[in-house]
């Protein structure tokens, strides 16, 4: 769902354009959409029942479903004491950071197949090598774990579930009609990130950090390709995918995925598998600026309080340009230019060539429609039927509801039999939207819903009217099953990683001990202490390791209580802390705040002070 900032943002430039646009569905009164509820067993009325599609999961307060409502029945529904309701947002997995994703890029006119050629990529089938991350986290230092004790789960956009670099791993998953096969990644995400954990060490490739195959991982997959259909995911699909992974027996969790609202109840699962001893670690994000001052907004469920929030820093451990700088970032992993593992056996094109209109040949931004089960030809010569706009009513469907109706679809049916027909290798869209519209309205339109294998590139509207519908095309993409990424995405398999190999060694340890280990180890490489850059600092595997081995599993007690937490409950006598002074609850309480004006007969009594 888009934001009421940006749809008035694009029906003022619609109305602005003198286009007359009639029943575009933008009154939603009487729409159904999807909607999490939150309910117990005695306070949903009746007549809700049957509408429920199905039931998630369980958290405190109830049953969490997935049901279909009106925003009139959803707002009556949330009126009814035991019940809460929350729209079932769309979320986007956080792909790896690209600063001029759409940017014009001119190129040498003299383009040729060999410029495509990538030496690394090749002798890396010969050779192998170890990450810059590996040793910078020190992960190098600490030994491989004698025994699979510890299983991570990778909730992701699957893995290559027959690259060489897993041979020695037990891989396992889960797959539904919506994401497909686990063991299949179009999108080239979860096989990097899978890479960062656990490559195995054999003479070629890359190493992971834990590299002996002694750490089980179950991949839940999420997205089936990058921008078709089924690329785009909701809350209730990672409420599911992290209920499946701890029902699994995993200790960790790697969410390399975020968005930009928070939920209530995604915040109430996390909170539950964080009491039955799962660690929970998340992209802080690839929204943030080193050039700007004050603080990036929040992703989740990175910054929510029981998720490990993930920064990411370059090879001389410089905050990366992209990384997210919030309150929330709780630790710093590297996360720019990370080489590890890809899909070799699915096509995920990395860069599209044009020829333009006026001569020359362009690099610019685009998304890639099909499901990669299709090898794209490195070049090839451009037909008016290989050509497709994509009609304005279908861009309106798409943006505001995030489909495609029947004859839209038809439409894409047509435009790829013409192709073919003409014996066309690629099929290039955009949307045909009208003049006075600017152009980053098309672009915002994340992903198109639409299934094919027919190779199938998208551009915005500026880009698609610069291109030569005749001219040669080319597109690269490696075929080597290894590659350089950058985004917070990269970072969060490093911390999950090192504490997977750590938790090896010391099995006997919680998941909330070996965070606060991972925290109080972690180099400071910023300002003194923790701040809004690194969070702790840089995880170092070798000093949680050596500190365990030498102190304990726990760290050494702060002078001041936790912080006091919302959702969690507090019983007679238990102390926090909050706003710099020591609460003590006078009886049980939950979802009370502290104030000084309390007292012995309020929840909370002012016990003291306490500087953070």
């Amino acid at each position: 769902m888009k934001s009421k900032f940006k749809k008035s943002l694009i029906c003022a430039a619609i109305l602005g354009s003198s286009v007359a646009v009639a029943n575009t569905a933008l009154d939603s009164n009487n729409k159904k959409a999807d909607y999490l509820i939150t309910y117990e067993a005695s306070s949903l009325p009746a007549e809700y029942e049957q509408q429920i599609i199905k039931n998630i999961t369980q958290v405190d307060k109830g049953t969490v479903g997935l049901i279909s409502l009106t925003e009139e029945q959803a707002s009556a529904l949330q009126q009814i004491s035991g019940v809460r309701v929350e729209l079932d947002v769309e979320r986007f997995a956080i792909l790896p950071q690209s600063p001029s994703n759409f940017a014009l890029e001119q190129i040498d006119s003299d383009v040729t197949v060999a410029n495509f050629t990538n030496n690394e990529f090749e002798n890396l089938t010969q050779r192998e090598v170890t990450p810059y991350g590996i040793t910078l986290t020190k992960s190098d230092l600490v030994a491989d774990p004698a025994n699979n004790g510890i299983k991570v789960c990778v909730i992701d956009s699957g893995i290559q579930g027959n690259h060489e670099e897993f041979a020695a791993t037990n891989l396992s998953g889960n797959h539904s009609d919506y994401s497909d096969f686990w063991f299949n990644d179009a999108v080239d995400h979860g096989t990097h990130v899978a890479g960062t954990i656990i490559a195995n060490r054999d003479g070629k490739g890359v190493v992971g950090v834990v590299s002996n195959g002694a750490v089980d991982t179950y991949v839940q997959k999420l997205s089936r390709t990058a921008h078709g259909a089924n690329s785009g995911f909701r809350t209730s699909h990672i409420l599911e995918t992290m209920e499946v992974c701890a029902n699994q027996g995993a200790n960790i969790i790697n969410m390399s995925l975020g968005g930009s609202r928070s939920s209530d109840t995604e915040r109430d699962v996390v909170d539950r598998l964080t009491n039955r001893g799962v660690l929970i670690v998340a992209a802080a994000g690839n929204h943030g600026s080193t050039a700007t001052d004050g603080d990036d907004s929040y992703l989740f469920p990175a910054s929510y309080k029981n998720v490990m929030s993930v920064a990411s820093v370059d090879q001389n451990t410089e905050i990366s340009t992209f990384s997210a700088v919030n309150d929330q970032v709780e630790i710093t992993a590297p996360g720019t230019r990370v080489l590890s593992t890809v899909d070799s056996e699915s096509v995920n094109v990395n860069r599209f060539i044009w020829n333009a209109k006026t001569g020359g040949y362009f690099s610019s931004g685009f998304k890639q429609i099909d499901s990669g089960n299709t090898p794209y030809p490195r070049i090839s010569q451009l037909s008016e039927s290989c050509f497709y706009k994509i009609p304005f009513d279908a861009f309106l469907s798409e943006y505001f509801d995030g489909t495609l109706s029947a004859t839209d679809k038809a439409g894409f049916d047509a435009a790829t039999a013409a192709c073919q027909a003409n014996e066309g290798q690629v099929l290039v869209t955009y949307f045909d939207v009208p003049a006075g519209i600017p152009d980053w309205v098309s672009r915002d339109v994340h992903n198109i819903d639409y299934a094919t294998d027919f190779p199938t590139l998208t551009v915005s509207n500026v880009i698609g009217e610069l291109i030569n519908s005749s001219g040669l095309m080319l597109t690269e993409y490696n075929k080597y099953g290894f590659e350089y990424k950058s985004g917070t995405s990269m970072a969060t398999p490093h911390v999950s990683g090192v504490a997977a190999k750590v938790w090896s060694h010391f099995p006997n340890c919680t998941g909330s001990q070996i965070r606060d280990v991972l925290n109080f180890t972690a180099t400071d490489i910023g300002a003194e202490g923790k701040d809004h850059e690194f969070g702790h600092g840089l995880i170092d595997a070798k000093a949680a390791y050596d500190f365990i081995a030498a102190n304990g599993c726990d760290v050494p007690e702060s002078t001041c209580p936790k912080v006091w937490y919302e959702n969690q409950a507090y019983t007679k006598g238990d102390q926090v802390t909050f706003n710099g002074q020591i609460f003590e609850a006078n009886y049980w309480t939950k979802n009370d705040q502290p104030s000084e004006n309390e007292g012995q007969y309020k929840q909370w009594k002012l016990a003291g002070n306490c500087a953070l």
